[in-house]
């Protein structure tokens, strides 16, 4: 057993790699003072009991596939675990061998870059800030939007400042999982055993399914607006969100999956939504309009 760190051991490895934290990653940067410092084979167990529920792809893929900073990973991982395990799970990060990209990258935001504003989004479109007379409606749709850069900023994997990220801010409800025997739980389990496609929308049209469940008291997303749980039914979709897009980034994948997957993105900004236009709930999501 490591003996236990002392709170001023790990702030001094914090002010050692502050640089690390405030700084973007680069990919390549291993950090090996930390890596070295922990056990990858522990940190792997400790990531699954402390970490994995809110992680949806429960082995920390995203944090590896984002370059976050090893002194990063260790500060949020400090708030749940001790210094010791803390540095276990750096380890294990670490020996994913995952393609890295770094922490600011806006996932599938269209034709891979941001624009500053509408003009520029027509000057690059059409070469002016003109409606093309000459452009036809098979013209038009043939343009595919996932190639057209445009000046909405898709979101961040993770943001501490905000709500406006993919990663959930809570695990997805247990009372979810387990109503009706279970069902949502034993399809999520075989998708985690097979990693199949089929077993992932499988997986997906359950968890989605469970939100909304009208015979479950405790489903956050029941339309009934005197049933609805915003800021709860908000999160639950931010987790199967991000349960999903971690299989498309795991297999590189840009193109349309599958309307189950697609559609509980969009999902998230309804519930947001309906807090805005109905009366009664209002800040019960923050920056819903924004979502």
């Amino acid at each position: 057993m490591k003996a236990p760190r002392s709170p001023f051991w790990t702030v001094a490895l914090l002010i050692a790699g502050a640089s690390a934290c405030t700084q973007p990653t680069v990919p390549g940067d291993e950090n090996p003072p930390l890596v070295d410092l922990g056990d990858p084979v522990a940190g792997e167990l400790a990531f699954q009991e402390e970490c994995a529920s809110c992680h949806a792809s429960r082995d920390g893929f995203d944090l590896a596939h984002f370059g976050y900073s090893d002194t990063t990973i260790l500060r949020r991982a400090v708030g749940h675990v001790d210094t010791a395990t803390a540095l276990d799970i750096v380890a294990h990060i670490r020996s994913l061998g995952v393609t890295r990209e770094g922490p600011d990258l806006r996932i599938f935001q269209p034709g891979g870059n941001l624009l500053g504003g509408d003009l520029e989004f027509a000057t690059g479109l059409f070469g002016s800030d003109d409606w093309p007379d000459t452009l036809s409606t098979a013209g038009l749709m043939a343009l595919h939007p996932r190639d057209v850069p445009v000046a909405v900023p898709f979101p961040l994997w993770s943001d501490e400042q905000s709500n406006r990220d993919w990663l959930p801010d809570a695990p997805f409800p247990d009372a979810l999982l387990d109503f009706g025997e279970g069902e949502a739980r034993a399809r999520l389990d075989e998708y985690r055993r097979t990693r199949s496609i089929q077993d992932l929308i499988t997986a997906l049209q359950t968890l989605v399914a469970s939100d909304r469940e009208a015979d479950n008291p405790e489903a956050p997303c029941v339309e009934l607006l005197d049933r609805l749980e915003p800021a709860a039914c908000f999160d639950a979709r931010r987790w199967v969100s991000s349960f999903g897009a971690q299989f498309m980034l795991r297999h590189n994948l840009n193109a349309s999956v599958h309307n189950t997957l697609h559609d509980v993105w969009w999902d998230i900004g309804h519930v947001a939504r309906r807090t805005v236009l109905s009366d009664g709930f209002e800040g019960e999501i923050p920056d819903a309009l924004e979502n």
